[in-house]
């Protein structure tokens, strides 16, 4: 999945619409198909984990979206969101190894300095993480209801945690499934 230069991102929907796999994550609730746009062939999933709290404290509760790749759904990265008030997103690759994280609208890297901020063009609905002197990471557009392209910027090529970073901060952005 990341050695594509763009993905396609289905919206959202509910775990038993996940049919081109068997695998299905436990915890999950909802889940998001990753497909090659140029042959709408699955490449992996994200899934919305339930939060382990309910009741009145239910808009506190810690949150998770585990990202899979190919049929055998191997974890590729996790973004977990703590229980309370803190807001910030914590993105682990498969081996529990720190990457970054994100609050609100900025990206940072595993030293906690700021990777890349989320950016609006215009009319376009085109959208960007932009990093250091303007340089544009990765981009995405909504397209066909809430079908997502996102495109990998050219500069991260070889750097699998970049990578992995802006396609978790795409992930995490509104709309969300719950």
């Amino acid at each position: 999945m990341l050695e594509s230069a763009s993905l396609l991102l289905k919206p959202w929907s509910p775990l038993d619409s996940l049919a081109w796999t068997d695998a299905k994550p436990q915890g999950a609730l909802w889940t998001r198909t990753i497909v090659d746009p140029a042959t709408d062939q699955p490449l992996g999933f994200a899934s919305w984990d339930r939060p382990g709290r309910r009741g009145l404290l239910f808009p506190l509760a810690g949150k998770a979206v585990r990202v899979f790749e190919t049929e055998d759904a191997s974890l590729l990265m996790s973004m977990r969101r703590p229980w309370g008030l803190w807001r910030m997103w914590e993105i682990i690759d498969a081996e529990e190894h720190w990457i970054g994280s994100l609050y609100a609208d900025v990206l940072f890297d595993r030293s906690g300095a700021r990777l890349a901020r989320w950016q609006q063009s215009g009319d376009s609905g085109e959208n960007a993480w932009v990093g250091e002197r303007g340089l544009e990471l990765a981009s995405w557009q909504t397209i066909a209801g809430q079908d997502m392209i996102f495109r990998f910027g050219e500069t991260q090529e070889d750097n699998p945690f970049l990578r992995m970073a802006t396609l978790a901060g795409v992930l995490l952005m509104p709309p969300w499934p719950v």
